[in-house]
């Protein structure tokens, strides 16, 4: 509806002429009829006045249609970023929560030692973690992000750890048949190990990254609520 159309159902709507409508805005009624056929606008001044008067808004005068105001359209571009938003959330989460059942998965497979109990257990917790970060942990969402990040440093780590240790013993016990250790021996389990292990490490950084990368996006979205 144009503004002119608006203008004119505004009118009928106190029960107006043109000439007292025109009265109460000190302008000419053949202001008012250009006005309500469009062949022309008010001024700024004018159309403050007329806003007054019948205590609508400029949006609601100046746009034909109400979804095309500002307001709206800025309503539906957050609707739809909270959309995507929400969407890459969740598959995040996904892979997450994906990426600690392996973990719990790896650590169970290893032999019952205190770094299998490790993978274990920080396996439950980030399961946990991306389960309650959707549901009653919303509000803390970033911080819980934060901590998958930080217990998938942590299984890398150990897990590596442990391939140390094995290769430090495997070539300390090798110095006693070969001066200065079998590296080669060394270097062919520490192949066997890795090629073993890619997948864990694999699920380990999906870990690291994907709970950095749900991080920045809470903060993002933390923010833009805020600016809202």
């Amino acid at each position: 509806m144009a503004l002119g159309e608006k203008l004119k159902m505004l009118r009928a709507s106190r029960g107006l002429s043109q000439e007292q409508l025109a009265a109460e805005l000190d302008v000419s009624r053949q202001a008012i009829s250009k006005w309500e056929c469009g062949d022309s606008t008010p001024d700024l001044d004018k159309l403050r006045a007329i806003c007054t008067y019948f205590a609508v808004t400029t949006d609601y005068l100046i746009w034909e249609h109400e979804e095309d105001t500002p307001q709206i359209a800025a309503s539906k571009q957050d609707v739809n970023v909270c959309g995507r938003n929400g969407i890459f959330g969740d598959v995040l989460l996904s892979v997450l929560l994906l990426a600690g059942l392996a973990a719990l998965w790896a650590g169970l497979r290893i032999s019952f030692t205190s770094d299998a109990a490790l993978h274990i257990v920080l396996a439950v917790a980030v399961i946990s973690a991306t389960i309650l970060s959707t549901t009653v942990w919303k509000q803390r969402g970033r911080a819980t992000t934060l901590l998958i990040a930080a217990t998938g440093a942590v299984l890398a780590v150990s897990r590596l750890a442990a391939m140390l240790a094995y290769l430090a013993d495997l070539w300390s016990g090798s110095r006693s048949y070969a001066d200065g250790g079998d590296w080669p021996i060394v270097w062919e389990s520490a192949g066997t190990w890795l090629r073993h292990d890619w997948p864990y490490y694999l699920f380990y950084l999906a870990l690291i990254a994907g709970g950095f990368l749900l991080a920045r996006r809470l903060k993002k979205k933390e923010k833009a609520n805020d600016d809202l």
